[in-house]
């Protein structure tokens, strides 16, 4: 299914990413994310899709939108919050499942909010790593005194390092931890190219500069903010402005340090096992009231029972 072709089915479009949060700059990209609901034989027949995309813009379909949001993915539930002035496209549709985001919302986003920043975290500690040491050739297999070719499997090499020693002569468990130390530097090393290769310019000015990630640092600090927020007020504020848009920019522009961004996120975690536990929101998403919403939507528009 073309982009074309979903926007004809589009419920709801909205502008996302750092111009929604107000911490763009002048050249930032528009991006747009959406939902929309597939021809009826996407529901009633074999066809299958998830989602759609093309350059800046992602269009996700009904049922995968709900179970994501479900799941509590930031990314995903952010969509359901987002102020009326961002929005490009919305039908009634849209405002149904806007009436019923509640259903949706519950306290697996202390994880999920955690979860995406702890990951920008580990990002900023790996590149932070090869600004300081960086890579200077890619493995070899000699270099771990391995053959030219792989005589182990992946599953005969995992399984030889967690059984018993006394089970399997010393030779073959050196050789699988040789093999695994292998395989350990060689994905490093294509991750390392991947990020020089990828290294936006003027983001790597600013890591040069800072010593680490400072864009990175900016998402690390909104996702933990927005996750308190959820926890506590049941809402996610998206639109940053007038919150603090202008500290989160500053802090893309190297405000903070490398080491006060790690004691933030120390902080930040204890925090939110602490509201964690005084939310009112419910555990888990109730899916039973989705699926059943889910099912009302589809059938109100194709008007047959699933």
């Amino acid at each position: 299914m073309t982009l074309e072709e979903a926007r004809v089915r589009c419920i709801f479009e909205s502008l996302v990413g750092s111009r929604l949060y107000g911490m763009h700059e002048e050249d930032s990209d528009y991006d747009y994310k959406g939902v929309f609901m597939a021809p009826d034989n996407y529901y009633f027949g074999m066809d299958h899709v998830n989602q759609v995309e093309q350059g800046e813009t992602t269009l996700y379909e009904l049922r995968r939108f709900l179970h994501l949001a479900g799941q509590n993915n930031p990314n995903i539930l952010e969509l359901l919050w987002i102020p009326e002035e961002h929005w490009k496209h919305v039908t009634v549709v849209w405002k149904t499942i806007l009436e019923s985001r509640d259903l949706l919302m519950s306290k697996k986003v202390k994880h999920t909010y955690s979860g995406y920043a702890f990951a920008q975290l580990r990002r900023i500690k790996t590149h932070k790593k090869y600004l300081l040491h960086p890579l200077t050739h890619e493995p070899t297999r000699e270099e771990f005194g391995l053959p030219g070719h792989r005589d182990l499997s992946s599953e005969t090499m995992n399984a030889l390092l967690v059984i018993d020693p006394k089970c399997v002569k010393e030779e073959f468990v050196d050789l699988a931890r040789r093999e695994k130390n292998y395989s350990n530097a060689k994905r490093e090393w294509d991750h390392y190219v991947v990020w020089q290769t990828n290294r936006n310019p003027a983001r790597a000015a600013l890591e040069e500069k800072y010593g680490y990630d400072v864009k990175h640092a900016a998402h690390l600090v909104r996702l933990m903010r927005q996750g308190q927020e959820a926890l506590e007020m049941g809402n996610i504020t998206v639109d940053r402005r007038g919150v603090d848009a202008d500290e989160l920019k500053a802090i893309r522009n190297g405000a903070w340090s490398y080491d006060k961004i790690i004691e933030y996120c120390d902080e930040m975690d204890r925090k939110l096992t602490d509201v964690y536990e005084k939310s009112s929101l419910q555990y888990s998403p109730d899916h039973k009231k989705i699926g059943e919403l889910c099912h009302r939507l589809v059938n109100n528009i194709y008007g047959r029972a699933l």
